[in-house]
């Protein structure tokens, strides 16, 4: 087989091979499928093997990737793995590991529904709104998919997309999940929600992608309230033109939250902005002219350098309440509110 698309199998896979369950990180050859999973995520994709074990994943993708051979044999003999290119060999010993639940081997053909187009889109803009993985926040952990939105929040937060099109059926995905299925760059085209799971595949129906869903209502209707509520200043704010660059810069040195999403700090005075990432090892900070903030109080915001770098691909206009409390990206279908801190 093609190394190079095995390989890339392989990495797909991986995401679920972090697990609670055990020290290990497993990837399961399963009599055709490759698969891995853990408390939140299985995922499982086709791969030309007539064999069932199970081996470190991140030891085989280490070797895969650092392999010349155009083509590759995987085989299993005597409890071992065994990937052979014409001048190289890998022999990767069998590892015990939990069972495959068995719902997850054999989805239903029928009940899958066609995803939104800009449904990863919508996640990549709205997730990182999501409140970090702390139990306290219950359902605020996830992201919420009703009809044709998006919601995502937390306490000083709040992103609101409007898709193409409406879903079929609601859920809330957490927001680690998320980060996996973007981090993977699947293309996912149908969906199906079944108990408490919801089931993804790509567009040639073959990688299964399955993510346990968080229970409870979604606040939405506070969500919109809070939104509307807002008293915002007439005047809209134009960014740096340079400020890509300098988040760019920034993010190396972004601190990190629970769930690995990064932030940097971004402070508004009258004529200029100051960008600071700082982690433990070290900070940096820049500082540009910037006409468009006349305000005589500063104010600053954390935020996602990610996030920062997809708002500037659509909008580089903000608007801010009278009382300078918070901040609002707007465009056609999109919606994002950060409260800031007001300087003294």
């Amino acid at each position: 087989m093609n190394r190079e698309k095995f390989l890339d199998s392989l990495k797909v896979v991986m995401y679920g091979a972090e697990s609670s369950f055990s020290s290990l990180n497993l990837v399961y050859f399963d009599d055709g499928w490759m698969r891995s999973f853990n408390d939140r995520i299985y995922i499982s994709c086709p791969v030309g093997s007539s064999f069932s074990c199970q081996v470190d994943v991140k030891i085989l993708e280490k070797v895969l990737s650092k392999m010349k051979e155009k083509n590759i044999r995987i085989r299993f003999k005597d409890k071992a793995l065994f990937v052979e290119g014409k001048k190289s060999k890998l022999k990767l010993k069998a590892l015990q590991g939990e069972e495959i639940p068995e719902r997850f081997k054999e989805l239903p053909e029928e009940g899958f529904s066609t995803l939104p187009k800009d449904f990863l889109k919508g996640l990549k803009l709205s997730h990182t709104s999501a409140a970090a993985n702390d139990p306290a926040f219950g359902v605020l952990n996830g992201v919420c998919i009703k009809e044709n939105k998006v919601f995502a929040c937390d306490n000083f937060r709040i992103s609101e997309y409007q898709m193409e099109e409406k879903v079929k059926k609601s859920f809330v995905i957490p927001l680690k999940s998320v980060i996996d299925l973007l981090r993977s760059n699947l293309e996912m085209t149908k969906f199906l929600v079944e108990d408490n799971w919801v089931h993804f595949l790509d567009p040639e129906e073959k990688i299964i992608l399955s993510s346990v869903l968080l229970s409870g209502e979604y606040p939405i209707e506070k969500i919109q309230k809070v939104l509307n509520k807002k008293e915002w200043a007439e005047n809209v704010i134009t960014l740096p033109e340079e400020l890509s660059d300098s988040i760019g810069r920034a993010n190396v040195l972004s601190s990190e939250t629970l769930d690995n999403l990064p932030f940097i700090t971004l402070k508004m005075n009258e004529g200029e902005m100051e960008i600071t990432g700082e982690r433990e090892f070290g900070e940096y900070y820049e500082k540009l002219d910037w006409k468009g903030f006349t305000s005589k109080k500063g104010v600053s915001i954390k935020a996602s350098p990610d996030f920062l770098k997809e708002i500037l691909k659509i909008t580089n206009k903000f608007r801010m309440t009278k009382d300078n409390s918070a901040l609002l990206f707007s465009t056609d279908n999109f919606k994002h509110l950060v409260l800031s801190i007001v300087e003294d």
